[in-house]
């Protein structure tokens, strides 16, 4: 059950109240979400996490792009299987935080969201070439907009992302198809591409 009477996090709510640092205030916070997630119980119910969510809501408040309360809130969220608001939540921590490496997972998770779970291939395809932008040779990234080019029939655009998986491909055999899919490809798109595709080959 949670404990919402705890005296710990009555005192430290009092705490809460007359802290004015943002991110002294940020940390205190995070600690008393921490606290109540901790107190649920293994079947918890509706409310006792709504509690939670809102706690961590309350740490992005004073420290939007708060690495720790947006990830243990994301992992709350995907438990609820509330798929919208932890994308909306994924795509605000994008908006706060700086350039670094977890920013390429953020957009790899968001994407994949929007591919399978949210059904909209438009803001997929752009996540997914966000993780390109970033690292040029991501693999997983290509493969995802391999499939979505794919899909669209965007011929030009899927031979960049075949070029970068034949660079990567793990076996000689996947290797050997993708080269296969970019001789075909290439040949419908003009003859440029395929003099591109041969070189690759030989």
């Amino acid at each position: 059950m949670y404990v919402d009477e705890e005296p710990r996090l009555r005192r430290l709510n009092q705490i809460a109240v007359s802290v004015k640092a943002p991110q002294e205030k940020a940390d205190l916070l995070l600690r008393i979400a921490e606290y109540s997630e901790e107190g649920l119980s293994d079947e918890p119910q509706p409310e006792a996490i709504e509690q939670i969510v809102n706690a961590y809501r309350r740490v992005l408040t004073q420290a939007p792009g708060h690495i720790e309360a947006t990830a243990r809130l994301s992992s709350l969220l995907a438990q609820s299987d509330r798929v919208e608001e932890r994308a909306q939540l994924l795509e605000s921590h994008l908006a706060a935080s700086s350039e670094g490496p977890e920013r390429v997972a953020t957009h790899l998770e968001l994407g994949r969201m929007y591919a399978e779970r949210l059904g909209d291939s438009g803001q997929a395809r752009s996540l997914f070439e966000a993780v390109l932008a970033l690292r040029p040779h991501h693999f997983e990234a290509a493969a995802a907009l391999r499939a979505l080019y794919r899909d669209g029939g965007q011929e030009p655009l899927l031979l960049g992302v075949l070029d970068v998986l034949v660079e990567h491909s793990p076996e000689l055999e996947s290797r050997q198809a993708v080269l296969q899919e970019m001789s075909e490809v290439a040949e419908r798109v003009g003859r440029d591409e395929i003099f591109g595709v041969l070189r690759r080959r030989f």
